[in-house]
């Protein structure tokens, strides 16, 4: 059995594939009707509940601390919480629970072993974020067989059902629970081009849900004269009623009434749609802007794009559905719902299927052609911008290589490697490279290899110029992952009971 996991900020799916290569969903092991796990839990000394039950659990228990939203945190390592033993709790530390669990889940489905396992990322993680989920699999002891781009995955899926596709242009719009996603690729014969990658790490669904919350905190202090207390009982409820009221306007795009109880006080409030949709519209330009921009970049524009597949919980929206087909042209342009919810899942099932049963391979037998989502850089401590060394929506995998003098007047020398879209808006630094200069006998400068690998991750060599010789050298990540301890996280995942079941 191979596996196809979509772990979501809002809800994680596992897929796999039947015996005649059709991408089915594997169901909650606890509610055979539910395709989707919800990505919350609850920690609670060596007990973990996840997904419904966690949400179910939470509404008995609200002085219990609800995990949701953690994917946003990928690549920060900072701590997201403590367990009652004062242990820090981190999205990694999360994300692997989420992954035990739907894997158990698919165990006890299907009854197979497991070969391979494909996890999805959004198409801009980082280095940082996509190495998070490494992490995380490596802490559920999950045998990580390639990371997938959420938007490919979902491409694989809608081109397998759609084989008169050739050199049409598609737009994947993947707005999903907290982050938003694009990739434009393109098909030849057996082959699938992604020509572009672009996105915004801090939009999507829960922006959405924070119009109805603050919605529900205007009117709770003109009703009462004072604010909601700040609790985690309330924040957690105010997300939870959020969401739902989210989905029912989202799906009519009509006004909603519905009467809260915050702090021993019940309340109306009236969400009216022309209000909404005036903060739902801010949020959809943006995405729209990124769009534009990243077309731009590649010399197109949207009347250059053939249909726009709307992927992803958030798109389920018919203001954004409408919103998109006033800016096509319908007479040869589409806006297409492929399963905006199981795509990704299903395409990265049938990525996981198309690796070899070998264990030692690790090559899709599929000829997808993906590129970098970011320019990588190298910062001195003489230069003030960036120096490029891989640029953005480069085919991979991709090396580059700059020879750097070594500062002889320290006993190290240290070169930071970083990731950018636009260095003049944001650098995203990854590391220290830090070389021993006594090391290296009587070289002055060294040679430094950039790659970009196939699943979007970096890797750093460095050479002896002349001989050609590799070099020694440490990296080193920013100062926050200090608080993170892999054998910690391990025993402490290792001690845990998800759901009261034992794997």
């Amino acid at each position: 059995m191979n596996l196809g996991i979509d772990l979501g900020s809002s809800n994680t799916l596992v897929a796999t594939l039947t015996k005649d290569r059709t991408p089915i969903i594997i169901p909650d092991n606890l509610d055979k009707n539910a395709e989707t796990t919800p990505s919350a839990i609850i920690i609670d000394n060596n007990k973990v509940i996840v997904g419904s039950l966690a949400k179910n659990i939470y509404q008995a228990y609200p002085d219990k601390n609800l995990y949701t939203f953690f994917k946003r945190h990928f690549g920060s390592y900072i701590p997201l919480g403590l367990t009652q033993q004062q242990l820090p709790i981190f999205s990694e530390t999360l994300a692997s629970i989420m992954l035990k669990k739907v894997v158990y889940d698919a165990k006890l489905f299907i009854n197979e072993d497991i070969n391979k396992i494909v996890v999805t990322v959004p198409s801009h993680y980082n280095d940082l974020q996509r190495r998070s989920v490494i992490e995380a699999a490596r802490l559920a002891n999950v045998q990580l067989t390639s990371l997938l781009d959420e938007p490919i995955a979902a491409a694989l899926y809608y081109i397998g059902e759609n084989n008169a596709l050739n050199q049409e242009l598609i737009l994947i719009y993947d707005l999903g629970g907290g982050t938003f996603d694009l990739s434009v690729l393109t098909k030849n014969g057996e082959q699938i081009h992604v020509v572009a990658k672009g996105g915004i790490n801090n939009i999507g669904g829960e922006e959405f849900d924070q119009i109805i919350i603050n919605k529900i905190k205007q009117v709770y202090y003109r009703t009462f004269g004072i604010t909601i207390k700040d609790s985690i009982y309330n924040n957690n409820l105010l997300k939870i009623l959020a969401e739902e009221c989210k989905i029912t306007i989202n799906q009519t795009n009509q006004g909603l009434e519905k009467w809260f109880y915050f702090d021993n006080r019940f309340f109306r409030v009236y969400f009216d749609i022309k209000e909404y949709n005036t903060f739902a519209l801010e949020i959809i330009r943006k995405t729209e802007e990124c769009v534009k921009d990243t077309l731009k970049k590649l010399g197109l524009s949207l009347p250059d794009i053939n249909q726009i597949i709307l992927i992803g919980g958030a798109s389920n929206s018919k203001l954004l559905y409408e919103y998109w087909q006033k800016q096509i042209n319908t007479a040869f342009q589409k806006i297409i719902y492929h399963q905006p919810l199981t795509s990704v899942s299903k395409g990265a099932a049938i990525y996981a299927n198309s690796f070899s049963n070998d264990q030692e391979a690790s090559k899709s037998n599929l000829d997808l052609k993906n590129v970098s989502s970011y320019n990588i850089a190298i910062k001195t401590k003489e230069s003030r911008e960036p120096e490029l060394i891989i640029h953005k929506n480069t085919p991979l995998p991709v090396s580059g290589k700059k020879i750097y003098a070594l500062d002889t007047r320290a006993r190290r020398t240290e070169l930071e490697l970083c990731q950018y879209l636009d260095s003049k808006e944001f650098t995203q630094p990854l590391g220290i490279i830090s070389i021993e200069n006594s090391s290296i006998s009587r070289e002055s400068s060294i040679e430094l290899v950039i790659e970009n690998k196939v699943d979007g991750t970096v890797g750093i060599k460095i050479f002896n110029p002349h001989s050609g010789a590799p070099l020694k050298f440490d990296f080193i990540n920013n100062d926050s992952e200090a608080k993170y301890d892999f054998v910690q996280q391990k025993s402490l995942i290792d001690s845990l009971f998800i759901n009261n079941l034992v794997d």
